[in-house]
């Protein structure tokens, strides 16, 4: 239902598209030395990074023509004021009106079957509302220095890789406030190699904190029972597939499962294999940041700072470990040895 109603409304946009351009990478290696890090004062690179802001829009689109509103009885009227606006939208977009009437019937039935569908949806709209009414009454109006500042612009300085599952917050578990960190979310905590064409947005994401907000850490963090991890540790990987974005996205991984079954022993239970790659995958994602050439420079310039950290929610700890890499003029780089690292408890 939902992908209909999205392409019916975007039918009125004249999309466009941009051209990225991309400086070429140059492949090097790295040489390690590792300490726990938690003292490093980093000095700011004097280089002028290439702009990434234009003053000109990427595109122009149309007045919008449904205007949500936010008000106290939503849950009451915004279900009938979206059905109307949607029969008005169909039939100012060309769509004879028995069409239309039939379009919006259709998906009416669908928001209403199953018993009570529609209330269970206006419930779960009552939680955002209210979500925000405290945020804005206990934070927001509280802090207004804090939040005119940010409304200036930017400055964190962490760039944070978390995982998208619900449990595992990095803001709420970090205690980060806003500002603090330019934090990218999805399964397993990965971070994919340098890649135009297929990681863009990843890729995007790391150019613009180095870059632009000129973050002085990237922190990669793993947590306990991943389900991204349990996948790339149970799929075949045989040519075979049973999901369309799942197995391919958390290949990025496979090194760390390969290195997991190549120390844990035939005996070792299928859980604690799990909580080994975890681990081992922050590693794999840390190795991947230096294929992104504005990193390794970040890192010979000693304006940038690589970390790993790992958030045991089931026991309530959360280890970090710091990697100092040392880098010759060539770029060079070897493998990682040895990591040290510390526990908060």
């Amino acid at each position: 239902m939902c992908s209909k109603f999205y392409s019916m409304a975007m039918s009125t946009v004249n999309g466009c598209l941009a051209s990225q351009i991309f400086t070429a990478a140059t492949s090097a290696r790295a040489r390690v030395s590792l300490r726990p890090a938690a003292t490093a004062r980093l000095n700011n690179s004097g280089s002028t990074p290439p702009s990434l802001i234009r003053n000109e829009p990427v595109f122009a689109a149309p007045a919008p023509i449904i205007h949500p509103l936010l008000k106290e009885d939503m849950g009451k009227d915004s279900y009938e004021q979206a059905m109307a606006a949607l029969e008005k939208l169909l039939t100012e977009n060309g769509v004879i009106e028995p069409v239309a009437a039939a379009k919006v019937n259709e998906i009416t039935a669908e928001l209403t079957t199953a018993g009570g569908g529609a209330t269970i949806s206006s419930e779960s709209v009552e939680r955002l509302k209210t979500g925000f009414i405290t945020f804005k009454r206990e934070k927001y109006e509280k802090n207004p220095a804090l939040y005119g500042e940010l409304a200036k612009g930017q400055s964190p300085t962490y760039m944070v890789f978390a995982c998208s599952d619900s449990r595992v917050c990095p803001s709420h578990v970090l205690d980060l406030q806003p500002g603090e960190a330019f934090v990218v979310r999805n399964v397993a905590n990965l971070v994919p190699p340098f890649d135009k064409t297929k990681y863009s947005g990843v890729g995007a994401a790391v150019e613009y904190a180095v870059l632009h907000l000129k973050v002085k850490e990237i922190v990669v963090i793993g947590h306990s029972a991943c389900g991204g991890i349990k996948g790339v540790m149970s799929f075949p990987y045989d040519g075979s597939s049973s999901t369309d974005f799942i197995e391919d996205w958390v290949k990025i991984a496979l090194p760390a499962k390969n290195k997991t079954l190549a120390e844990c022993s035939k005996d070792t239970p299928f859980g604690e294999q799990c909580t080994t790659c975890e681990k081992e995958a922050v590693n794999v994602s840390l190795g991947n940041l230096l294929s992104y050439p504005f990193v390794r420079e970040g890192l010979v310039k000693k304006t940038l700072a690589l970390k790993g950290g790992y958030y045991d929610f089931v026991n309530g700890s959360f280890e970090l470990w710091g990697l100092d890499f040392s880098l010759s003029p060539s770029l060079s780089v070897k493998d990682v040895a040895t990591i040290l690292h510390w526990k908060l408890y």
